[in-house]
């Protein structure tokens, strides 16, 4: 990623809005932090970048959210065995999506390693779709706002504000995946 970080900054001042959309999609809390810095150095209007960083995480939010409504009899049926979905945990998915949707939001939402699980989740449980705009609008709202901040007090430290978003990505995914692996090996157990 470190790599990719002086080619989406060249990007961004060169083409500034019209990469930004595509690159809030992609990579949306780095972009929200090298939007910031640009806004500070008056290169970006700072309104703007916060109003397609919000665009941009809410079409990705969508796309996954329709992959896990519209793929789901696909992957789950073929895969979810390897992680643990069972019909039983299926479930209680949909019953935590039912009764308290905003946790599991707030968690997806905010933790990077496990924002595109929650919110295929979501869509595999049929969430109700306005429902979900909603929850993913507001925290995304709050979450570009915080970031834009950070880019446009501390943006010179892009670099080293990547490697912390990296290492917290990092850690979650690594703390997901065992969980998946007790999951795992509980239920070959079981067997």
């Amino acid at each position: 990623m470190n790599g990719s970080l002086p080619v989406l900054m060249a990007l961004l001042f060169q083409y500034r809005y019209y990469i930004l959309f595509p690159a809030a999609v992609i990579e949306g809390p780095i972009t929200a932090v090298i939007g910031g810095f640009f806004a500070s150095l008056g290169i970006l209007n700072a309104w703007l970048v916060y109003l397609f960083l919000i665009l941009g995480d809410l079409v990705g939010d969508s796309f996954l959210y329709l992959m896990g409504r519209f793929g789901k009899r696909t992957f789950l049926t073929r895969y979810g065995r390897y992680v643990g979905m069972t019909p039983e945990r299926e479930e209680r998915l949909e019953a935590r999506f039912a009764h308290r949707p905003w946790k599991p939001f707030l968690i997806g939402k905010t933790v990077s390693g496990a924002g595109s699980a929650i919110l295929f989740a979501a869509g595999a449980v049929r969430m109700s779709y306005v429902r979900f705009f909603l929850l993913s609008f507001l925290i995304t709202a709050v979450k570009s706002l915080i970031l834009l901040a950070i880019g446009y007090y501390f943006g010179q430290f892009y670099y080293q504000i990547n490697n912390i978003l990296l290492y917290i990505a990092l850690g979650f995914t690594l703390i997901l995946l065992i969980y998946f692996l007790h999951v795992w090996r509980k239920e070959r157990k079981d067997l």
